[in-house]
């Protein structure tokens, strides 16, 4: 007989014995007494085994709760490590030995490097990862705020991608026409993460930003099986961080495909200054581009108009090279280009140590 029965059969044989007995003794008073205390006892007992019950069901309730709040954690977590559609992947065909790697047609990149390098410099490693902490904590709410999507950052660069990079094996998404409002919220969070930074100071000295975007082709990549990192690599990546090593402090500099793309967006209240052909390493010349927003003391709509604007995402002249395995074995060798500049521009700068330090480990 099941525990939990047994109050329910005691109650009732109880009752019926009771009720024989008062029918045969009815004057016997002790005996009824008998009963009545039998009844007791037994409603006791049954009482005692139901709370018993119910304390185990809670227990177990409890239990189940904090699972799921650990695993939603834990869900949360990973998905802030590897964005979801690629674990989702990786769940699925991490185990067959595939290699996940896929195109990304069109995508916006920005990099983003915290300064004053002289003031990071003078730092000890603790407190420049206090620093950091601090101000990266609000450019991930911004991030978020915006729809971006937070690539990374690695010592005091901070690097943001637009959503279509977080979500390289979704191909109906990869093939919709790119949206507008990614190209104005970019510009929106580039202006409000220099606005962050200018907000902390560390010893009376205001922290500045200096910010490169760039947009094209990428492609994204599960590389490596232990510690597997999900890497957005190609050309556009490495022109952005070029971007940001050339721009100025509180300065958004851009090219001129993404100042077309951008130029283009109605009702966008900023402007786009060109700076002139400029030699980038790497690249040969390129037609940079600052961004000023309007009210701000910078240009006027002089500037804007010169500008030749387009009003649709072009079609990337150049192609992602598609992945085969042999190529897989080859990219988990392979440093990114944009990781160099990041090096490269840590060490002209003379960057603290943590962050070179940081950049070198990436690597």
């Amino acid at each position: 007989m099941p525990l939990h029965s047994l109050p329910r059969f005691l109650c009732l044989g109880t009752i019926l014995v009771a009720s024989a007995v008062t029918l045969f003794h009815k004057d016997n008073y002790r005996v009824l007494l008998l009963l009545q205390f039998l009844q007791i006892v037994a409603g006791c007992f049954g009482a005692l085994i139901c709370f018993v019950r119910l304390m185990k069901e809670r227990d177990l309730y409890l239990e189940a709760k904090q699972t799921l709040r650990i695993a939603d954690e834990s869900r949360k977590l990973v998905h802030s490590l590897i964005p979801e559609n690629v674990m989702t992947k990786l769940v699925h065909h991490g185990n067959a030995g595939e290699f996940l790697g896929a195109n990304i047609p069109f995508c916006i990149v920005m990099f983003c490097s915290l300064g004053p390098q002289q003031l990071l410099k003078s730092k000890t490693s603790a407190e420049i990862f206090e620093i950091l902490d601090q101000v990266f904590e609000k450019f991930d709410d911004a991030v978020d705020n915006h729809g971006m999507y937070k690539y990374q950052n690695v010592g005091d660069w901070y690097i943001i991608m637009c959503p279509r990079a977080a979500r390289p094996f979704d191909q109906k998404l990869q093939e919709e026409p790119y949206p507008r409002s990614h190209v104005r919220s970019m510009v929106h969070l580039a202006a409000e993460l220099i606005r962050i930074a200018k907000n902390h100071e560390v010893q009376g000295t205001k922290l500045n930003l200096k910010i490169g975007m760039h947009c094209g082709p990428a492609a994204g990549a599960v590389v490596g099986s232990h510690r597997a990192f999900y890497c957005v690599y190609g050309d556009t990546t490495n022109t952005a961080a070029r971007m940001c090593k050339y721009a100025g402090s509180d300065q958004i500099l851009c090219t001129c495909s993404f100042a077309k793309i951008a130029g283009g967006c109605r009702g966008l209240p900023f402007s786009f200054e060109a700076k002139g052909v400029i030699s980038v390493k790497g690249k040969g010349a390129m037609e940079l581009y600052e961004v000023h927003e309007r009210g701000s003391g910078g240009v006027g709509k002089e500037l804007r108009r010169g500008l030749k604007r387009t009003t649709s995402v072009p079609n990337p002249s150049e192609k992602c090279v598609m992945f085969d395995q042999e190529q897989a074995i080859k990219l988990e060798e392979i440093q990114p280009t944009w990781m160099g500049a990041i090096e490269e521009a840590a060490g002209e700068s003379g960057s603290s140590g943590a962050g070179a330090g940081a950049g070198a480990g990436a690597g």
